[in-house]
């Protein structure tokens, strides 16, 4: 009904002025609650960039053309693991490597517990390779937008939390790459 994150409306605004209490007071707790896990738990913890390390960990973000979104990490150096979850808490894994070093390009390839699976290829900083971005395709139907990177965290926190308005803030991989 509500979109906690597009509403002016405040969620108990919204139960007083429509006198639905009992559907509307469900709804918007739990998108509170879902907008407070996206704050406190979108990336690993103890996600710390380790260049040239096994245990060289990045933030990710995939933001899909459906509105869904892929949060978690990149593992390893040159080549990984891709670990992560979609706002409703499936969960993601995959790998991921470094195809090309002369061009900088990688592919990931991952697999969702409830069947889906993605591919992607991506770009890095030729300074490091833990902040790249790139584009995909989850089967079986949306194309996807990836970053991953040490500063995600902090852009996360520039958008009051919210992964959809990490999304909208990187749109495009021309301005993440340019540091915008």
């Amino acid at each position: 009904m509500f979109s906690f994150a597009l509403s002016p409306i405040r969620c108990a605004t919204s139960i007083i002025l429509l006198g639905l209490s009992t559907v509307l007071f469900a709804t918007c707790k739990t998108e509170q609650a879902n907008a407070e896990v996206q704050r406190t738990e979108a990336f690993p913890p103890n996600c710390a960039s380790r260049p040239g390390e096994a245990e060289n960990c990045s933030p990710l973000v995939a933001c899909f053309a459906n509105g869904d979104i892929l949060h978690g990490a990149t593992l390893g150096w040159l080549k990984g693991e891709v670990v992560g979850e979609t706002l409703d808490g499936t969960a993601c894994r995959g790998q991921w490597r470094v195809s090309d070093p002369r061009t900088n390009t990688g592919v990931a390839r991952f697999t969702c517990d409830d069947g889906t699976y993605g591919d992607a290829s991506f770009e890095y900083d030729s300074r490091t390779i833990d902040r790249i971005w790139g584009t995909g395709y989850v089967h079986p139907s949306s194309d996807f937008e990836v970053w991953a990177g040490p500063d995600l965290p902090a852009r996360l926190k520039r958008v009051g939390g919210r992964l959809d308005r990490l999304c909208e803030a990187l749109d495009g991989i021309k301005a993440f790459r340019s540091g915008g």
